[in-house]
């Protein structure tokens, strides 16, 4: 018997308005084109909101304020040396050292495969996590186990599920279909990474789908400023006429054709001219001022990037006027550092014991961000701490 898949207490609602959840699309598990399950419409069509905007991948990454996060969090996070630590212990003490000779090593901190260097390969993997809320890596191994190469996979494009072949030891894992080549990977050819698993404690959320009303408003309010300055009379409204004026219709059309056509657009801002036949300009729609929309954009965009990192990462990208303030630059980066970074480095640094390193292995290596290069501080309070 088909197992029933399961739904996302996330999944958005507007998907009932859009007609698709009659029988012809079926909730079987499987999924094709004449009976498409929620997740591959959801996946076509995005994730509507209340804003009426239609949130991606491709839409959110063009709001400035998430982009401008995202790559925050990704700079920091690939720059930052990754370190596989071998620990010995000598005459009753604990000694960690840089586990040179494992093949591992220079995997993680130099060169993870022929196409990338460790810090490209971490940066993309960082954004996939950040916004899929999974990053996963296929992992080459050799005959005796060792990694020889990590390779990037698109999280957008990979489905975790279920195997329950054996009742007592069920297993997952991972079909991968890019460019329509599905493939599938076992447990033991993943690196996978987890951000924010609120929804399944063994899989990730998008933060694109949970943070979808902020991105919907923060895009429309983006789209209203770019009409605003669009357009050239940044205003909009009626002309009206008095009773006894000698215009008619058609030179009333004209009129307002005029208007649109010499006076709408940025490149007509600052022109002037006269109204005829003592027409009158009537406002119906508020200005930016009056309409709060500065005010709007700024909220929302700190908003996102509160979802992002918190306040330490509004303090660093510099949005908002009441952004916190600190003694010294060294406050701030251990601020930033403990508070938005330091969670991922943990969760990165898990899963590689977890899917890199052998079970019998884990007692004496362990993977580890170098921090240093994020927590040292400006050269002065570097050279009064020496």
């Amino acid at each position: 018997a088909q197992r029933p898949m399961k739904i996302s207490l996330f999944e958005p609602q507007p998907l009932t308005s859009l007609n698709i959840t009659g029988p012809e699309f079926q909730m079987s598990g499987e999924c094709t084109l004449a009976a498409p399950s929620p997740d591959l419409v959801q996946s076509l069509m995005g994730f509507p909101a209340a804003a009426g905007k239609i949130v991606t991948r491709a839409t959110a990454i063009r709001v400035a304020a998430f982009l401008s996060g995202v790559k925050m969090l990704c700079n920091d996070m690939a720059k930052m040396p990754l370190v596989l630590r071998s620990t010995t212990t000598k005459s009753g003490r604990v000694r960690t050292v840089p586990a040179l000779d494992e093949p591992l090593y220079t995997i993680l901190k130099d060169v993870p495969n022929q196409w990338h260097t460790s810090y490209e390969l971490r940066w993309y993997l960082a954004s996939q996590y950040i916004m899929n809320g999974n990053a996963y890596c296929q992992v080459i191994r050799d005959q005796k186990g060792d990694v020889l190469q990590l390779n990037p996979l698109d999280a957008w494009y990979v489905v975790q599920k279920w195997d329950f072949t054996d009742p007592k030891k069920p297993h997952i894992y991972w079909e991968y279909n890019a460019r329509g080549d599905m493939r599938r990977f076992e447990q033991d050819e993943i690196w996978h990474i987890t951000n924010t698993n609120i929804e399944v404690a063994w899989t990730g959320s998008q933060i694109i789908a949970l943070a979808k009303e902020s991105l919907a408003v923060l895009m429309a309010a983006e789209e209203t400023a770019g009409r605003h300055f669009a357009n050239g009379l940044g205003m909009g409204g009626f002309l009206t006429w008095p009773p006894d004026s000698p215009v008619t219709e058609p030179q009333a059309q004209n009129a307002v054709d005029d208007l649109k056509k010499n006076f709408s657009g940025s490149q007509n801002a600052g022109k002037f001219t006269a109204l005829p036949g003592g027409a009158k300009w009537e406002k119906m729609t508020f200005n930016a001022k009056e309409s709060q929309l500065l005010e709007s954009r700024k909220w929302n965009a700190e908003e996102v990037i509160r979802l992002l990192g918190g306040a330490p990462l509004i303090a660093k990208l510099a949005y908002g006027e009441k952004a916190s303030t600190y003694a010294a630059t060294s406050a701030q980066l251990d601020d930033y550092y403990n508070t938005c970074l330091l969670p991922h480095c943990v969760a990165i640094e898990q899963s590689i014991m977890r899917d890199l390193i052998d079970p019998k292995d884990r007692a004496r290596l362990y993977a580890k961000h170098d921090a240093s290069i994020i927590l040292r501080g400006s050269l002065r309070e570097r050279s009064e701490t020496y």
